[in-house]
């Protein structure tokens, strides 16, 4: 992270940023930093004329440098999508549409790749700290058979409507693809136990946060790994963002709502009492902090904000996924799901 400062009587005065923040008053941000990939020489291109300073001689402009972490590559990870329905014709009701799909999967390739529409506008106190995460989601082109596919499977479901502890026992280890090989998601008709029906989704851990909390989350089960939303109210925002979070190993910003002792494991989401809900503003959500004066990261995609108040994963989260692609789920970089079909012609 760099940061252009003004020192003048023990305060300091942000200039400038290396994110291109909207907050600077120019047309692009005054810190250009550029960090080739494998290598250890970053490229740093400092514009002093729109640093101005117009405090005086007695001011000071301060160059602040914080190397969080070396930049790594980008990962595709192949992606199949059951589409779960009752039967409708292709695009009606439950039997969504390709073009859907579509619109999602653009929707969470631009979350993790921060080419997000909104990523600029959060709030400024949080604007060092969204970082881009190096993975790119893709609709497989050959199945676990070695045959072309367009990566989205449909399915005449079992019931009309699914709990989630319904669907883990009878659906999906009847549709699943090879979890090590391929993002699974389903899209259905969720339901909560009291049959009440705003359920947009949920996801799988990876296999070590199982075998580290037993206890809480019960033994790991490879073929109900993916991802599951809801085909009505969990499409079209940032539900699959979320989940694809929850499913590279994010925990919720707030972790145990009411419990400031727990933690998401992440240094640069602040703590937080519970759940923040809706859109609030700053004020409000110092409200909802656990030391009382530091405002709670609502604008971060693991948190329960609205879709549009969500814009950022962190430095620390992007660690932790980074972690999870090169252990848990490492498999998943030797899959041949993005590898196209050649038909033998001499068989033909």
């Amino acid at each position: 992270v760099l940061s252009i400062y003004i020192q003048n009587e023990g305060n300091y005065y942000k200039l400038g940023f290396n994110d291109d923040s909207p907050y600077i008053n120019s047309v692009e941000s005054e810190i250009y930093f550029t960090p080739p990939i494998n290598s250890d020489q970053y490229f740093i291109g400092i514009n002093e004329y729109e640093c101005y300073n117009d405090f005086g001689a007695n001011a000071t402009t301060i160059l602040s440098i914080e190397l969080i972490e070396l930049p790594t590559n980008n990962i595709t990870i192949p992606v199949v999508v059951h589409i779960i329905h009752n039967g409708e014709s292709y695009g009606v009701g439950s039997n969504l549409s390709d073009e859907i799909i579509h619109e999602n999967m653009a929707i969470l390739n631009n979350d993790f790749q921060r080419l997000n529409d909104d990523a600029f506008l959060g709030p400024e106190i949080f604007s060092a700290y969204s970082s881009k995460v190096n993975l790119t989601f893709e609709l497989a082109k050959q199945d676990p058979n070695g045959n072309p596919t367009n990566g989205i499977i449909r399915h005449v479901g079992k019931y009309p409507t699914s709990t989630d502890a319904q669907f883990d026992a009878e659906t999906k280890p009847y549709t699943i693809w090879d979890q090590n090989s391929y993002l699974n998601i389903w899209t259905t008709d969720l339901i909560f136990e009291d049959g009440s029906n705003n359920y947009l989704g949920y996801a799988q851990f990876p296999e070590s946060y199982y075998n580290s909390a037993p206890e809480i989350l019960g033994p790991y089960v490879p073929n109900t790994d993916g991802v599951v939303l809801d085909c009505y109210i969990g499409m079209g925002g940032r539900t699959l963002t979320h989940e694809v979070g929850h499913w590279v190993g994010l925990l919720h910003t707030f972790m145990i709502p009411g419990d400031c002792s727990s933690d998401d494991g992440c240094q640069d989401t602040p703590s937080q009492y519970s759940e923040n809900y809706g859109c609030p503003n700053i004020e409000e959500s110092i409200n909802n902090s656990c030391d009382g004066y530091t405002p709670t990261m609502f604008s971060n995609f693991m948190d329960y904000s609205d879709d549009n108040c969500m814009n950022m994963f962190t430095y620390n989260q992007k660690q932790i996924i980074d972690y999870i692609m090169q252990n848990d789920r490492n498999e998943l970089l030797n899959s041949n799901g993005l590898n196209d079909c050649f038909i033998n012609s001499s068989i033909v």
